[in-house]
């Protein structure tokens, strides 16, 4: 896989989502780091998957994803899991929302979101992301 949209295809198949579904959920994911993230740290990832500029301007103005997913018990468990909703908090949730409307359902997210970080640290570095994953920590509660 060489860029985002490679990543949206094949997390589609193996996930057996729309292709839709895997972009909006990319969409969550990427703004779910970027809300915790230093300006450079995300840019840096942002540099090493082309496309990801793009596909976060496209689901950002309401492109792409499909209602439904059932997920705002599992968001609000992971919530609660960082500290509830203090400081950078609001602006993942609202990230995490985007994963919600994605229509993946909570039994395949988890599952999702793994997905993503192995291929972004196939492309960014395993130390990149794991800065942007520690200023995530609802990701990391969703994926255990």
């Amino acid at each position: 896989m060489d860029n985002i949209l490679d990543f949206v295809r094949s997390a589609a198949g193996e996930m057996g989502v729309s292709e839709s579904q895997a972009e909006s959920a990319t969409g969550g994911v990427l703004k779910a780091l970027e809300s915790g993230a230093s300006g450079s740290d995300f840019q840096s990832l942002l540099g090493a998957l082309p496309g990801a500029s793009d596909l976060l301007s496209k689901v950002g103005s309401g492109g792409g994803g499909e209602s439904g997913g059932g997920l705002g018990g599992l968001l609000g468990a992971a919530a609660s899991l960082t500290g509830g909703g203090g400081g950078g908090l609001g602006a993942a949730a609202g990230a995490l929302s985007m994963l919600q409307g994605s229509g993946i359902s909570s039994d395949k997210l988890g599952g999702f979101v793994s997905m993503f970080l192995k291929f972004a640290q196939s492309k960014a570095g395993k130390e990149l992301i794991g800065r942007l994953l520690d200023g995530a920590p609802a990701l990391k509660a969703l994926i255990g």
